[in-house]
């Protein structure tokens, strides 16, 4: 609570609408805190000095105002934000010895990036509290959007349940839309029963930082589930030995390892997209070499034939080459049957003979091949595989020349018919 004065020295009233003046609890350059009671219940409220160096209340700016012209750049100026929202609690707790009770956005007024806390209705003296996890109230304190767990649960509020409520305010001006019990306290206002705050707090105990897509805000999550665990690990360390610059430095630091996952997940995914697309092209390339060589290079079907998938018209093959090569077949295939006569030693002396003149003859073979008919290309392979050994015809069928084969021209073809006529 806040009361301006228009005198420079502040002579507060013994009572004050029913508040009970009980002693002076601190003083600034703009005013006095007094401690007030009204129905057994503790208050501080500040005097201001009217006409002071220091705007008054009324002049300055709520903390959404404050947000949107300072802080709401980036994560670096709203964890600033957190900042000076986190020190003033400090202050609060370890100057002024009074524990909020009630923070929420509407507690922060300021200017100029100056942040100030009002509002102390529900403030209690930090010698008041009870330090407990055992001992409860009979009603729970605070605003039930914004208070912790634990006040939801009706223990006593500390020093950290202030923090907690502190850490939930500034997700609602980061990004409410992740508080999803936010709607809940909006459509039943204050006339929440214990149902519904039971609803309440079922929502913040499953909060989880991928409702939100900040990494500030994900961060902050993070503290307010730490701080909920420190009540029952560390009750001293979650009230009177509250650390607080150690919770901006968790935040901080959570901040840095998500930033280095993040990288790391897009060097990853930029590693993974560029292997994947060097493996389409590794795959386009071999399905246009596979194409390349079904168009070129022949396939066997048996053991006695071999024909060519896009093999050249034949129409234009002259009778006359037809049976010069017709002829030429028949010719070998009498020197076959003359070698099955002869002993080992000319057989040997015959097949050498016999190989070296078909290194010669081979590639004519090739040639020839798409000039001829299916009947007469089986004779000719039926020669072939019996008069040169396999590892032979591996060495006189490279893909090149499969290719030269369905680029030569029909003056070539005819001109080594002439070449295979003369051998014989």
């Amino acid at each position: 609570m806040l009361i301006s004065s228009n005198i420079k020295q502040i002579d507060p009233p013994d009572t004050l609408k029913g508040y009970q003046k009980i002693k002076k609890l601190g003083h600034g350059s703009i005013g006095e805190v007094w401690h007030y009671q009204k129905d057994g219940q503790d208050y501080a409220i500040k005097f201001e000095i009217q006409n002071s160096h220091s705007m008054s209340l009324l002049q300055e700016k709520t903390i959404e105002m404050l947000y949107n012209e300072i802080y709401s750049e980036n994560d670096e100026k709203r964890f600033e934000l957190v900042g000076h929202a986190i020190r003033l609690l400090k202050y609060l707790h370890q100057e002024a010895f009074f524990v909020n009770r009630d923070i929420k956005p509407d507690n922060f007024m300021g200017k100029d990036g100056q942040l100030k806390l009002i509002d102390f209705g529900t403030a209690k003296k930090v010698q008041e509290l009870k330090i407990s996890n055992e001992i409860f109230v009979s009603d729970i304190t605070g605003t039930p959007i914004t208070i912790s767990v634990h006040a939801h649960n009706k223990l006593h509020s500390l020093q950290g349940d202030d923090v907690i409520s502190c850490l939930y305010s500034m997700l609602m001006l980061f990004e409410i839309e992740g508080l999803t019990w936010y709607k809940n306290c909006i459509e039943m206002q204050k006339n929440l029963n214990s149902e519904q705050l039971k609803q309440i707090l079922e929502k913040k105990k499953n909060l989880n930082e991928s409702n939100f897509q900040g990494l500030l805000a994900k961060c902050i999550v993070r503290e307010i589930k730490r701080l909920e665990d420190l009540r029952f690990e560390s009750i001293g360390k979650y009230s009177t030995e509250l650390e607080y610059e150690n919770i901006l430095e968790n935040i901080k630091l959570n901040i840095e390892a998500l930033e280095n996952q993040q990288n790391q997940r897009e060097q990853q995914d930029l590693i993974d997209k560029t292997l994947m697309n060097q493996e389409q092209n590794h795959d386009e390339e071999m399905q246009n070499e596979e194409l390349s060589s079904n168009i070129s290079k022949p396939s066997i079907e048996n053991d006695e034939a071999l024909l060519y998938q896009d093999k050249q018209d034949n129409d234009d093959t002259t009778i006359e080459e037809k049976e010069n090569l017709q002829k030429f077949v028949n010719q070998q295939k009498l020197n076959d049957d003359n070698l099955d006569e002869q002993n080992d030693d000319n057989l040997d002396e015959q097949n050498d003979d016999n190989l070296d003149e078909q290194n010669g003859l081979m590639p004519t073979f090739l040639f020839m091949m798409p000039l001829i008919d299916d009947q007469l290309r089986c004779l000719l392979i039926k020669y072939t595989i019996h008069q040169i050994n396999i590892g032979y015809m591996s060495k006189v069928l490279p893909i090149s020349m499969i290719k030269l084969l369905q680029k030569q021209e029909r003056k070539l073809c005819l001109l080594l018919c002439t070449v295979l006529k003369n051998k014989r």
